[in-house]
């Protein structure tokens, strides 16, 4: 045991001068806390300074709270604090908050005291304070006293959780932060087992302790019970010191100290002690670091493990009041050494009405620590009934934009909906119903030209109506935040009769009427719809596989010119790598598939059909303008670009409007099938060309923008979103109602939004490898050269083979004129191969590619680049072509060797007989083709699997048809004299053909 004797007045300064935020939920004991700061400040020769005050819900409502610390600063004489009192969150960022039937600090935080209009007249009167939202003050005070600034939390850590989630940068610009909360022993005073600050808001205490990267000292519940004080030193010795902080202390704890038990608590006051007067206190601080305290598995009701351990310290109760006479001295006080070896514990339960404990499993806390660069915006705003809370959160969005220009703050309005299970569920703390609905409107806002992205609203219960967008257009345009100029939505059913709210897309005489709808709160401001871009490229195909499209010049592309370029390219060499059976015969999902469609409607398809096929240039033609219109669309980064179609819209308009008008007139003339109006998704690549140049005519007359950043205007962030609310809970892949509730609740505290790379929509990737760019990346990851072992390990028959083989290389070059279309195929697949290992080593061999004068008979590549593209030497393509008659020796009958060691013996093979070539090139080289055969088996594996599924199917349904067949043989005998009865025609026959070319396509030749 060990004792400290504090002498009233008589604080013990720090080191240095500490810039003060107090964070409270002012309950009473909150009160004694604040005096204590108070005193402090008032201080001159103490170096602590507040600089302001925020409140938050917790002993009470936000706005008791903030009433109850007006008081407390009027009766602390300090009422110039006030201009630096901020309000703050009024709820949790998570759980509805509910209080129990009857709160420890009273309904109002101050023990329900007697005439408390009286009290706020003698205490408060007409102090105003300051409008600014206590979460901005909090991101604007860490980013102002910059590494000076220390919080003291007395309450739930919400505004703080808040406040590093608008803007992450602030994880370290503070000091320090103290807070009273949580336990270590898991005793609680909220429930059995839960400390009333941290079981009020247990995601803002596992953002907070996990993310600020600053010292954090916690004090918690056992440390403060164990530091009680005695009822009759409350009431006869605090009690009787006539001070204005002792008399309203006396006030608001009158009903407390005659209902409470025998000591007196204050939890609040030891947190300002330990940071007030920390010299006298023998502990060590710890920080809180997400290694530390998140590695422990939430489970159940409590944090097991992972979490950090404390050394032990000593907690006083020190008291900072004035005394009448200045010569009250307070009686030592014992205190006991603790031991904070034990794991923090967050307790996780709810409170309900009527103070039940709902023992509610936890399975993960879904909070995420990795926190993006750019400031997304990370609030959760609900505009559908324009609920009491928006204002707050618009508060605090106002904060984010306030120093943004108005530039920064345009942005496009994006919806689409994801499924949900439609089974009925309960929602206990709303007392609701849900369910019956397996889909959910989502609207999200993302900046047009800065990175910010924000979910705006959800219904579990109506559809998204024209009503919705105007309201959430407004909502967001009338506080000054932000300005919506664009609107995008796919063209599913729904979303057509919303553009038809909106007069959008209305054909009169031939022609598509308006593309945009004026802004419901600024009519000179129009607001412009786009269609999904993925999603009407992925239309595009269906009704090209299906229907076919007649193009204006007269031919019809179909999947049968499709089907014939597979055809032709049979060996591993391909020149349209990507394209394979999957892209053309696409059934149920298979057909929602958005990255088939690119890859479908690629150059080197195009390039493809001109290169291998006769008399379909206008195909040709017409995919690689929807190639080039793709790129136009998709693009991402503001940099110049040797394709001017890669480049923002903008960059190099006039070429790029080139292309747009010349899409234009092919999507007005072509035609779907048998269909002579529009097909829907025309009307959408048509209202896409005409609102992506209006958007960008309009953006430059009033912010004189250079460029737009099209795939702005697409869905792909949202997908994204979507993705990850399934991905919350692990397999649970399709939540209800309910689940998709908190999901979403939960994302928004947590999200870490980025464009895709991979899904919905893939970067082109015409000048990489033939294989995928996790096969480059494979090959990226250099071995180191000594690793790689000779001896090559070989059978009789292979020894053999290389004894008959010529060793010698031969100048070739590939002449098209001599070549079948599969020769060609494989040729150009391998010219393309040579090339990309001369690319690698561009700088280091120059001698691998074509430099100087040297010419070469025009060829895939000559076929295929745009002037970016490295040729191969002759002599270097020629090397690769025996090296391939090694690689048929080590690995025949396209198949690959399963031993070990499987490139380090081809690469030895290779040093071995061709020493000239460096060992960087054949090290890369048989890697690299090594990993091209793992790719071919493996596409090879899909097609046969898809094959057998198909045969599957078809064998059901030949099955089906034979019953059929025999009842009709064996009531023949019964139905003279009627007309013999004919099946109908088989439903299988096309995909039988299909099963046919594809085992074809891997015939070896």
């Amino acid at each position: 045991m060990s004792s400290v004797s504090t002498t009233v007045g008589n604080i013990q300064a720090p080191d240095h001068p500490h810039f003060i935020l107090i964070d409270t939920d002012a309950g009473t004991d909150d009160a004694l806390a604040i005096f204590l700061m108070i005193k402090a400040h008032q201080n001159s020769e103490h170096p602590i300074h507040i600089v302001g005050i925020t409140t938050v819900n917790g002993n009470t409502s936000v706005n008791n709270v903030t009433e109850n610390v007006a008081m407390i600063l009027k009766g602390c004489g300090a009422e110039e604090l006030c201009t630096r009192l901020y309000k703050g969150s009024s709820a949790p960022i998570v759980h509805p908050f509910r209080h129990k039937v009857e709160p420890y600090h009273g309904e109002d935080g101050f023990g329900d005291v007697e005439d408390r209009e009286q009290l706020l007249e003698d205490y408060g009167g007409n102090i105003k304070i300051s409008a600014e939202h206590g979460v901005a003050a909090i991101v604007r005070l860490a980013k102002e006293y910059y590494g000076q600034l220390t919080i003291l939390a007395l309450g739930p850590l919400t505004n703080l959780a808040m406040a590093v989630r608008i803007d992450p940068t602030i994880r370290s610009s503070l000091k320090s932060i103290y807070c009273m909360g949580g336990n270590i022993e898991g005793e609680g005073n909220a429930t059995i087992s839960a400390e009333f600050n941290f079981a009020i808001d247990p995601e803002a205490a596992f953002i907070t302790l996990s993310e600020f990267q600053c010292e954090i000292t916690v004090v918690p519940w056992e440390v403060c019970k164990r530091q009680a004080i005695s009822k009759s030193w409350r009431t006869s010795v605090l009690g009787q010191m006539l001070t204005p902080q002792s008399i309203l202390l006396n006030k608001i704890e009158m009903r407390i100290i005659e209902k409470s038990f025998d000591v007196w608590i204050p939890c609040d006051q030891l947190a300002a002690a330990v940071l007030v007067d920390s010299k006298v206190l023998n502990f060590t601080y710890r920080h809180f670091s997400s290694n530390d305290y998140v590695a422990g598995q939430v489970t159940g009701i409590k944090a097991k493990g992972g979490a950090p351990v404390l050394k032990s310290i000593a907690i006083p109760t020190l008291n900072l009041w004035n005394s009448p006479t200045g010569e009250t001295q307070l009686p030592d006080t014992d205190c006991m050494r603790i031991d904070m070896g034990a794991p923090i514990c967050i307790e996780l339960d709810r409170i309900e009405m009527g103070g039940t404990e709902i023992q509610q499993t936890v399975a993960n806390v879904a909070i995420n620590s990795d926190v993006t660069s750019n400031n997304e915006l990370q609030l959760h705003i609900e505009i559908a009934g324009l609920k009491s809370e928006i204002q707050e959160f618009m508060d605090v969005m106002r904060a984010k934009f306030l120093e943004k220009s108005e530039r920064e703050r345009v942005c496009v309005l994006a919806l689409d909906e994801v499924g949900i299970n439609k089974r009925f569920v309960y929602d206990k703390s709303a007392d609701k119903v849900y369910g019956g609905r397996d889909c959910v409107p989502v609207i999200t806002a993302r900046g047009l030209f800065s990175s910010w992205k924000q979910i705006l609203y959800y219904d579990l219960e109506n559809k998204t109506t024209g009503q919705h967008i105007t309201e959430a257009i407004k909502a967001l345009f009338d506080i000054g935040l932000i300005i919506i100029v664009a609107f995008v939505s796919d063209l599913g059913t729904k979303n057509q009769g919303l553009w038809k709210e909106f007069g959008i897309g209305r054909v009169k005489n031939g022609e598509i009427g308006a593309n945009h709808f004026p802004h419901p709160s600024d009519p000179t401001r129009n607001v412009y719809v786009f269609a999904d871009f993925p999603h009407l490229i992925k239309l595009l195909r269906n009704h090209l596989l299906d229907n076919g499209i007649k193009l204006p010049s007269g031919p019809i592309l179909d999947r049968k010119l499709l089907e014939k370029l597979l055809a032709v390219q049979n060996s591993e060499f391909r020149l349209t790598h990507k394209l394979t059976h999957k892209h053309i015969f696409l059934k149920g999902k298979k057909r929602q598939n958005v990255a088939t469609a690119f890859q479908l409607f690629s150059k080197k398809t195009a390039s493809a059909v001109r290169f291998l096929t006769y008399g379909h240039v206008h195909e040709a033609n017409f995919i690689e303008n929807v190639n080039n219109f793709a790129d136009l669309m998709n693009t991402r980064i503001a940099e110049e670009h040797t394709n001017n179609y890669k480049c923002p819209y903008g960059v190099r308009k006039d070429r790029q409007d080139q292309l747009l008008n010349y899409v234009t007139k092919i999507f007005t003339d072509l035609r779907v099938g048998s269909r002579r109006a529009y097909a829907p998704f025309q009307k959408g690549w048509l209202i896409n060309i005409r609102s992506l140049q209006d958007l960008f005519d309009d953006m430059k007359d009033r912010y004189a923008i250079k460029y737009i950043l099209t795939a702005r205007l697409n869905q792909d962030y949202l997908e994204n979103i979507f993705s990850q609310i399934r991905g919350l809970n692990g397999f649970k892949l399709n939540p209800d109602a309910l689940e998709f509730m908190y999901r979403m609740k939960t994302l928004v505290c947590n999200w870490n939004l980025t464009v895709p790379v991979t899904g919905s929509v893939h970067q082109d990737a015409e000048d990489t490898a033939m294989v995928t760019s996790e096969v480059l990346k494979s090959l990226m990851s250099s071995q180191r050269e000594d690793e790689i072992l000779a001896g090559p390990v070989m059978s009789e028959l292979q020894l053999d083979q290389f004894n008959d083989l010529d060793w010698d290389i031969e100048s070739v070059d590939p002449r098209t004129e001599e070549m079948t279309f599969q020769q060609r195929a494989e040729e150009g697949g391998m010219e393309y191969c040579a090339g990309y290992i001369a690319k690698k080593f561009y700088d280091d061999y120059p001698e691998l590619r074509i430099i100087g004068t040297e010419e070469r008979s025009p060829f895939w590549i000559d076929f295929l680049s745009n002037g970016h593209l490295t040729e191969p030497s002759t002599m270097w393509y020629s090397t690769v072509k025996k090296f391939e008659d090694i690689f048929a020796i080590l690995h025949p009958n396209m198949t690959i060797d399963m031993k070990p060691k499987v490139v380090r013996r081809f690469y030895s093979l290779l040093t071995t007989n061709y020493s000239h070539v460096p060992k960087k090139v054949l090290s890369t080289y048989a890697k690299f083709r090594t990993l091209l055969r793992v790719r071919h088996l493996n596409l090879k594996y899909e097609d046969a699997s898809y094959v057998n599924g198909e045969r599957k199917r078809l064998a059901f349904i030949n099955n089906a048809r034979g019953r059929i067949d025999r009842s009709d043989e064996e009531d023949e005998e019964f139905r003279d004299g009627e007309e013999e009865f004919e099946l109908p025609p088989d439903p299988a026959e096309a995909d039988l053909e299909m099963i046919n070319s594809i085992l074809n396509s891997y015939t070896l030749i």
